[in-house]
């Protein structure tokens, strides 16, 4: 008689999860294939916030940024960001790795000029040089409580998936981010010496604006066949494959190639 209720507590847990697997899985399928629902990134020419306030004498910087705070209203815009997925094709694997990071940095928008010339040193010694000067900027990921030993995965999409359908694989990021928060702006320069022992020398100074938000959704998308390959769950633990409805728990699949790496050595 015991036996009874634990397996009805355990049919209803299990049934609760799966119930939650089925809710992140549609709603973060929804927002890969309607992806471009949302703005374009690349398209937005986001610019941070003007500040109309002024820093008290007498006050703090955390006195000062809690009252900006305090006052500002939040606009919360989502994005998206697409951009081309490198891949490998092992030998003699059934399947195509694709390398990916959250936290990777992308490039949104650059405006940069570059000359050839010559440079020249106190002692008068010439020597061909590159100038490069612009501005750029570019996107990054807030961090968030990643389960990952590194910052970067390879996932594996079967082979004959990608022959079949002569796929043409984009990641999508989506995004959002308060344009009104000046935390979501920051500013950066890109610089470099010329030095003369380098082949071609280059002296570089670009104004770069980092432009950061949280990730909403990743996937991989097909873009020939507009259909979703795959996308991860909200905490990147699990990546789940449309094309056939696997699940790959990632944490696991780490700590297991870990335990074949020790046994190997």
């Amino acid at each position: 008689m015991k036996k009874i209720p634990f397996l009805l507590v355990l049919a209803s847990a299990l049934l609760y999860g799966s119930l939650v697997s089925a809710d992140w899985i549609k709603e973060q399928q929804g927002l890969i294939s309607d992806y471009e629902s949302f703005v374009n990134l690349k398209e937005s020419e986001l610019a941070a916030p003007e500040s109309n306030f002024k820093k008290g004498k007498y006050e703090s910087e955390a006195e000062f940024n809690a009252r900006v705070e305090s006052y500002r209203n939040k606009n919360v815009r989502r994005f998206y960001f697409e951009y081309e997925a490198e891949f490998e094709v092992p030998n003699n694997s059934s399947s195509v790795n694709f390398p990916y990071s959250p936290f990777a940095r992308h490039t949104i928008s650059e405006d940069i000029d570059v000359r050839f010339g010559e440079g020249e040193n106190a002692f008068g010694a010439k020597s061909p040089m590159m100038v490069t000067r612009g501005v750029r900027q570019v996107f990054q990921a807030n961090e968030f409580d990643l389960q990952w030993t590194y910052p970067y995965r390879t996932l594996s999409i079967d082979k004959k998936y990608l022959q079949k359908n002569n796929a043409d694989i984009v990641f999508i990021k989506v995004i959002d981010i308060d344009i009104t928060d000046p935390d979501s702006f920051e500013s950066l320069l890109d610089t470099k010496v010329a030095r003369r022992d380098d082949l071609l020398s280059e002296q570089r100074f670009i104004n770069e604006t980092l432009v950061k938000g949280n990730l909403i959704a990743v996937g991989l998308y097909d873009k020939a066949n507009k259909a979703t390959v795959g996308f991860f769950s909200p905490k990147h633990d699990i990546f789940y494959h449309s094309y056939n409805g696997q699940l790959d728990n990632l944490i696991e699949k780490e700590k297991q190639s870990e335990k074949d790496k020790q046994s190997e050595d």
